[in-house]
């Protein structure tokens, strides 16, 4: 008999939508449970990547690769974690994206969102995906701070 484990995330995450953090802790709450129940349905080797960037005004786009995980749900959480690092804590105007069957990185550039809005989604695979938009203190551009989860297929 499968056993069925909860999952609460951190109370630092409570600025994102309820929504989102129930979808995050529940894919948590699954692997710990195939885990706990020996279980395991994915047996793929695939490995869930990290990728903070932004993008300047003028275009310039510069990301990195941070972190990398086992499952989808806590690459997820670890990328809730690295957004908070780069976008101040605060509520916001949550833009939630569908764009069907796109894998990131392809499902995160396609976000659009608006001055002071934050986008969110996840892909085909379940990685999530957030963007957020700022004005320039100058008011001559906007810039994109974006986190998003690659899933990997390794050899």
């Amino acid at each position: 008999m499968a056993q069925e484990l909860q999952i609460e995330l951190h109370s630092r995450f409570t600025v994102y939508p309820s929504a989102l953090l129930d979808t995050v802790a529940a894919q948590c709450s699954d692997i710990a449970s195939q885990i706990a129940s020996n279980t395991i349905k994915d047996t793929t080797m695939a490995t869930y990547h990290i990728t903070t960037g932004f993008r300047t005004p003028a275009g310039t786009l510069q990301h990195n690769q941070v972190e990398v995980w086992h499952t989808p749900g806590t690459a997820n959480v670890a990328a809730l974690g690295q957004f908070l690092k780069n976008v101040p804590a605060r509520q916001a105007d949550f833009v939630k994206a569908a764009y069907g069957q796109l894998e990131n990185p392809d499902f995160a550039e396609l976000q659009v969102v608006r001055p002071g809005q934050m986008g969110l989604g996840f892909d085909c695979w379940g990685c999530l995906a957030l963007l957020v938009k700022t004005l320039e203190e100058d008011g001559e551009g906007e810039r994109e701070v974006f986190v998003y989860v690659e899933r990997r297929e390794e050899e």
